[in-house]
């Protein structure tokens, strides 16, 4: 290029034009800074191993690898490229007791999918199965992260009743956080919000956290379960919601609510509602109303294996959904 631009520039000159030259001169050298940019660029990015696939693409592969038989979690997937070879290493959790056989199934779905995916590299696959037996739970690491986690939130008295659900192959967390008692609820809800939020960072396989504010101290001892959820059908979620939101509108610091659910699991029934208070109630009074409230629930909805009703107070102000009243 730069011989091609000189004999034009020699031609030009013949003419008795001369200032072409260092025009010419200026387009290939910023030409020449633009590629050693792109080049330094892409050989960087192949020192740090910097992702190729799109993130998108990258959970919807990890959601796939999820739903195969026998893995119970992914626990880590990465994608790298070099030319035109792309590797997949993948970490999985499978059942204990499957065989060779089951695993090599695995691999080789993921080998075809991979190469469904990415028709134009020669992927490579790499797979690493690790028995749930010789690796802590989900629950667990979730538990020790949290307990890691509280001592960066010094208005968290405490973390309790921490419970682990998953339907499909999501994931959600319902907690209860004992926080100072002189908070407003204002301020408890703000504390509570970037607490999940930052748990959310750490953990982005949790698809949802519910947390129920509290203001008593109590030793009640942690406990987490780990059960598959059913949906209700839409005659008995209609009814139930119906009944639920008539009770709430005969409480008068009841000011909405949001985010009614209502699942079935193996032998036992779990609600959830986010109820809408006065943002400058103290968070110990809030403490007492859903208290009042989860009892007014079950003596209404009258659900035998009603096993937990979760409710989580929000402030009413800056709302703008859901379904408000009495305000």
């Amino acid at each position: 290029m730069r011989a091609i631009i000189v004999l034009i520039s020699f031609t030009f000159a013949l003419f008795g034009i001369i200032f072409l030259d260092p025009l010419f001169s200026i387009v290939l050298s910023v030409w020449i800074i633009i590629t050693a940019y792109k080049l330094t660029k892409s050989g960087v990015d192949d020192l740090v191993d910097i992702n190729p696939v799109d993130s998108r693409v990258l959970e919807e592969i990890r959601s796939s690898i999820f739903k195969l038989e026998h893995v119970n979690g992914v626990e880590d997937l990465k994608i790298r490229a070099s030319g035109r070879q792309l590797f997949l290493e993948a970490h999985l959790s499978v059942e204990d007791h499957i065989s060779v056989v089951h695993a090599h199934e695995i691999t080789k779905k993921i080998r075809e999918m991979a190469h469904q995916y990415f028709p134009v590299y020669e992927v490579e696959c790499i797979v690493e199965m690790n028995p749930l037996s010789g690796e802590k739970s989900f629950s667990e690491k979730i538990i020790n992260l949290i307990y890691s986690m509280k001592s960066e939130f010094p208005k968290i008295i405490m973390v309790k009743n921490l419970n682990l659900f998953r339907i499909e192959d999501k994931y959600f967390i319902f907690m209860t956080m004992n926080v100072d008692e002189r908070l407003t609820l204002n301020q408890a809800h703000d504390v509570c919000t970037e607490f999940e939020n930052e748990l959310k960072q750490e953990v982005p396989q949790i698809d949802r956290i519910t947390t129920h504010l509290g203001s008593q101290y109590k030793e009640d001892t942690l406990h987490k379960i780990d059960i598959e959820c059913a949906t209700i059908d839409d005659i008995t979620m209609n009814e139930i919601k119906k009944a639920l939101e008539n009770l709430l509108k005969s409480h008068s610091y009841v000011k909405g609510y949001h985010g009614f659910e209502f699942w079935a699991t193996f032998n036992a029934c779990i609600l959830e509602l986010h109820v809408f208070f006065k943002g400058d109630l103290n968070i110990t009074q809030i403490h007492e109303y859903v208290t009042d409230l989860e009892e007014d629930i079950r003596e209404t909805l009258k659900i035998d294996n009603l096993k937990e009703i979760i409710i989580h107070s929000e402030p009413l102000e800056g709302r703008k959904d859901g379904v408000t009243f009495n305000v």
